[in-house]
């Protein structure tokens, strides 16, 4: 076999087309305060691919992506390569915001609270 092919594998497909398979316990908790317009009736996707990025949450309307980081992802490792797509993010005119997984078991309602701000400032330049 040609080390250059790609293998087709149908599980791929599958976790394309359902990303409730690809997503951490703390993003299926959020996703339950985003969904369905619930953040001032704005939709919002999760695992939605942006280009060559995948955000957790994101809301074409209002240009908004959210990114929840893992505890145990070391800063350093994931330092450069987080610059590059930050700074591609705000060329595209996407608002992004981050958060800790950890804030979501232990701090939801301030988390929701600054996703609740981010809307509403989006919201105006509309």
């Amino acid at each position: 076999m040609n080390p250059s092919t790609i293998l087709y594998h149908p599980e791929f497909d599958r976790t394309k087309t359902n990303p409730e398979r690809n997503r951490s316990d703390s993003q299926g908790i959020l996703w339950q305060h985003l969904k369905e317009s619930k953040m001032h009736g704005f939709d919002f996707d999760q695992l939605k691919k942006v280009d060559q990025y995948v955000l957790d949450f994101y809301s074409s309307k209002l240009r908004l992506g959210i990114e929840l980081n893992a505890s145990s992802e070391p800063m350093d490792s994931l330092a450069e390569n987080e610059m590059i797509r930050q700074k591609y993010f705000k060329i595209s005119g996407i608002k992004l915001v981050r958060f800790w997984e950890d804030d979501i078991y232990y701090d939801l309602e301030n988390v929701l609270n600054m996703i609740e701000l981010s809307v509403l400032v989006q919201k105006r330049r509309l």
